[in-house]
């Protein structure tokens, strides 16, 4: 806390500064942020400290979901991958999963006769909420359960 103010300053003159001087010097904000406190400055690290940690190589020592991990995120990286594979993923996922899409020149007997139930539940597999979302928090009444939200 004591880091955070300016003890130069009078804090009967002004006491935001003399309050927060310090931490206004020391942390500044980038041009994509709209605001900047103690969280984002802590999630910023965190993110670039797991930023470098998947960006390591595989090592023999690493586990098999630390190296799916890192494997994953190399995968999202690889922008010339992604562009060389163009969009060749996504129609080979909605002719697995719909058998097709008009809208792209695939026609689908499949999708045609699919009722909005299996839709929802093969668009949630990819964590796709449409019309009806839902998650898990604490219950209303009472902070020690926990219920479903829809």
């Amino acid at each position: 806390m004591l880091t955070s103010m300016d003890s130069q300053i009078d804090p009967c003159e002004n006491f935001y500064e003399y309050a927060c001087g310090g931490w206004i010097r020391t942390n500044s904000m980038s041009d994509d942020e709209s605001r900047a406190d103690t969280y984002s400055v802590i999630r910023n690290q965190m993110s670039e400290k797991l930023k470098l940690l998947l960006e390591e190589p595989i090592k023999d020592g690493d586990s098999e979901a630390i190296k799916k991990v890192k494997n994953f995120y190399m995968s999202c990286v690889d922008t010339k991958l992604i562009e060389k594979r163009g969009e060749k993923p996504l129609y080979e996922l909605l002719d697995k999963e719909f058998g097709g899409w008009s809208l792209i020149g695939r026609e689908s007997e499949k999708l045609s006769k699919m009722d909005w139930v299996t839709m929802m539940g093969i668009l949630r597999q990819y964590n796709n909420e449409i019309i009806i979302g839902h998650n898990v928090g604490p219950h209303d009444a009472n902070s020690s359960l926990y219920s479903i939200k829809v």
